[in-house]
């Protein structure tokens, strides 16, 4: 495998795709300035200060509902704001990071790696 410069953001204009396995050896401070779509590197700038509230107010009321139904169906979900989601490897990786995710897990499992999605958690 050919040595990449991960020095900025324009080194990505440089490859031909951005697959899975290349996203997974971005640097951190590289990688959350991207979202990857339809294998290609697409730039996300911080939000307004407006969106971020909503953002946040979003995340409040889903995590309250959330809290609840774990309740009552004793279920474990996470509300999380600002993490990569990974929507398809193939053909091409579409990668998101969303203002506020909501998904099920294990209550014994809190932390879900890039492992556990190799492996079909």
């Amino acid at each position: 495998m050919q040595s990449i410069d991960w020095s900025g953001f324009k080194s990505l204009a440089y490859l031909p795709e951005i697959t899975l396995d290349l996203y997974k050896q971005m640097p951190e401070d590289l990688s959350t300035l991207i979202e990857v779509v339809d294998g290609l590197p697409m730039r996300c700038e911080s939000p307004e200060p407006t969106h971020q509230t909503i953002a946040r107010n979003l995340a409040n009321l889903l995590w309250a509902a959330v809290k609840d139904l774990d309740r009552r169906k004793l279920t474990c979900h996470r509300v999380v704001n600002d993490v990569d989601v990974l929507l398809a490897e193939v053909p091409k990786l579409h990668c998101r990071r969303p203002d506020v995710s909501v998904y099920a897990t294990d209550p014994l499992k809190l932390t879900i790696t890039w492992e556990q999605l190799d492996d079909g958690l």
